[in-house]
């Protein structure tokens, strides 16, 4: 089982979900390419809490957010949750 977390991006009109190619930090952007584009997110206090007006970005798997403080729906909504439940949402993951 791979350790490294995968990502996808979901666009917020349209619904739909492309998986991270890669993906490139600086300070204050986080920049993921995705099949022929490349979506450029703010990193808001260099927290890892990305924000991006179109998409919206989260883990594989799980559906949390980069910095597991929520989960993203399908529609590119986030609803915070808390470290506790983010735990809880990574080990239900894990068995499947």
């Amino acid at each position: 089982m791979s350790t490294e977390t995968e990502y996808e991006v979901i666009n917020k009109e349209t619904g739909e979900t492309l998986p991270v190619i890669s993906m490139s930090m600086g300070n204050q952007e986080v920049t993921v390419e995705v099949e022929g584009n490349s979506i450029t997110f703010t990193n808001i206090e260099a927290s890892g809490n990305l924000e991006n007006e179109a998409y919206a970005i989260r883990q594989v798997g799980t559906n949390l957010t980069a910095n597991n403080d929520g989960v993203i729906s399908d529609t590119g909504e986030e609803t915070a949750v808390t470290p506790s439940e983010a735990s809880e949402i990574r080990s239900e993951s894990e068995q499947v």
